[in-house]
């Protein structure tokens, strides 16, 4: 899943308790967090591989999937990362990645 999706799937667990807008936005980040880690390790440390930053954070054994959008983000990444599991690679996965946008459209307009 693209990291929009994840920020708006850790708004949603979130508003089901709170409208608190605060709240909403701790979600957001959590939701966004395991693909910013990743992101940050490209620009903060050139030299090192990026990628190692980007497999800790999304791995099913990091302390941080306590947090429910953090982990919930881990599990949607594991349908749609992996060999031949890859949204982004024609002829993979790419209905994943859609029927995720048409579910989370669907569960805003429910809510809203």
């Amino acid at each position: 899943m693209d990291t929009l999706s994840h920020a708006l799937w850790g708004v949603l667990l979130f508003i089901w308790f709170t409208t608190n807008p605060w709240i909403l936005l701790l979600g957001a980040f959590l939701g966004a967090l395991p693909d910013i880690i990743g992101w940050l390790n490209k620009k903060i440390c050139k030299n090192s591989n990026a990628w190692d930053w980007y497999v800790w954070a999304h791995s099913k054994w990091n302390l941080l999937n306590l947090l429910s959008p953090y982990g919930f983000h881990v599990l949607l990444d594991s349908f749609t990362h992996g060999e031949g599991k890859r949204w982004w690679v024609k002829n993979e996965r790419l209905y994943a990645e859609i029927l995720n946008w048409l579910l989370l459209i669907f569960l805003f307009i429910l809510i809203l």
